[in-house]
């Protein structure tokens, strides 16, 4: 029976291996998710003259107005509702639920302004990125390591972002299930729209209503995309910084060893491959800081309004119906996952810039021969600067990593009990 199974081994096909990634399948699904509400792929910087600017962002330029004046007609909405200049019987209800989709269309709306101002930053980081994936990808183990990191991180994203659409679009259709379910009972249609928004007109007449559902829906699509692509690139740069951050360590592990057996290893070649190494690591600070320059304030701005939402949307699943219990656990998901994927991809760039310092320790540098003290006092400040990891923050309030998710949550959970005690 054994050599059975060894000849069946033997002659059995060798396994398919997986074509090796490309930068740019990378952001793939990203940009084509982005283009749909007129992004266009964020590799192009700005051309030089406006008129060809202005053309190349037609499309965007029509999704941010539109956008822009959904959150004018919801803050306008609000207003009313505190002056007492709309009557409804659910006043509190009301106001919450206004509240919680204003803030998630202004996150949007800021998400889409921060990806149109820094384009040229986010063109030279991505650029920057492509080339040291010509220049680090070069062995089997390099493309082994790049398929680890990044094809989780691509089906992720895609997940991710597949699902939050998903579930801002069923948020926008549920006002059709609820118009199906009034006609069912009552016998007679009432129009609901996804959004209270106020309008110069009455948007539940004639025709009015089909145009206004429609801008309505999306408008709330151009959101959820905005959120997710945002959030979908910075995963991405993050998951390229922690791949870079990882053939990094594993080249300071073995920079005092000769490529070749036979290769003799002399003390230039080990000064040599450390200046290599220390300009890699340099390019990777800058690349953070570039990161930090271009997200900084728009996950300051998220990660607070999600404490909000949060808060507000726990306390509209206890005091709603199940209607409105129904559209906030989709709100609920939506910022959840948001923030964990963008705590999580924050917190792999902390823990791999961390062990550089070991990764530096390990370098066997204690074959060099003694009389050469000054190539182990060398290594001293950089084992230093590896000690201050990379911690992206946002706005120098929130680092980016895994203990923020969770003082996102406590600080959630603290407002939720402060507001229902207040209430009561």
């Amino acid at each position: 029976m054994l050599r059975v199974l060894m000849f069946a081994r033997q002659i059995s096909p060798a396994p398919t291996m997986s074509p090796p990634l490309k930068f740019d399948s990378t952001f793939e699904f990203t940009v084509k998710v982005q283009k749909t509400i007129g992004i266009r792929c964020l590799f192009e910087p700005y051309p030089t003259s406006l008129r060809d600017k202005l053309s190349m962002n037609a499309g965007f330029i029509t999704t941010f107005m539109m956008l822009s004046y959904c959150v004018l007609g919801q803050v306008t909405n609000v207003i009313l509702l505190l002056n007492g200049h709309r009557e409804t019987q659910e006043a509190v209800e009301e106001l919450a639920t206004q509240i919680v989709c204003t803030t998630f269309c202004i996150t949007g709306l800021v998400k889409m302004y921060g990806l149109a101002y820094h384009r040229n930053t986010l063109a030279n980081i991505i650029e920057e990125f492509r080339t040291m994936w010509d220049e680090q990808l070069l062995t089997l183990a390099d493309r082994q390591l790049c398929d680890k990191v990044f094809r989780p991180t691509m089906s992720i994203t895609a997940f991710a972002a597949i699902g939050n659409i998903v579930m801002v679009s069923a948020f926008n259709f549920l006002p059709v299930a609820e118009m199906l379910f009034n006609k069912w009972q009552t016998d007679a249609w009432k129009r609901f729209q996804p959004y209270v928004i106020w309008f110069p007109f009455d948007s539940t007449t004639g025709w009015w209503y089909y145009l206004v559902y429609t801008f309505e829906a999306y408008s709330g699509y151009i959101v959820a995309v905005s959120n997710v692509g945002t959030n979908c690139i910075f995963c991405l740069l993050c998951a390229h910084l922690t791949m870079q951050l990882q053939l990094l360590n594993r080249s300071l592990e073995i920079m005092m060893e000769p490529k070749e057996k036979e290769e003799v290893f002399g003390r230039n070649d080990a000064k040599r491959n450390l200046c290599k190494l220390v300009q890699w690591h340099q390019k990777l600070l800058r690349a953070k800081e570039t990161m930090d320059s271009v997200f900084s304030v728009t996950f300051f701005l998220n990660f607070s309004a999600s404490t909000v939402l949060i808060c507000v949307q726990a306390f509209l699943m206890l005091i709603a119906d199940f209607y409105v219990v129904t559209k906030m656990a989709l709100f609920m998901g939506c910022c959840l996952v948001e923030i964990f994927f963008l705590c999580y991809y924050g917190d792999e760039v902390l823990e791999f810039s961390t062990r550089l310092a070991q990764a530096v320790y390990n370098c066997r540098w204690y074959q060099i021969q003694a009389d050469d003290a000054r190539f182990g006092r060398n290594l001293i400040p950089i084992i230093q600067r590896a000690q201050r990891p990379m911690k992206l923050m946002a706005w120098k309030f929130w680092p980016i990593t895994i203990n923020s998710f969770a003082l996102i949550l406590n600080a959630s959970w603290s407002y939720f009990t402060l507001l229902r005690t207040f209430v009561k």
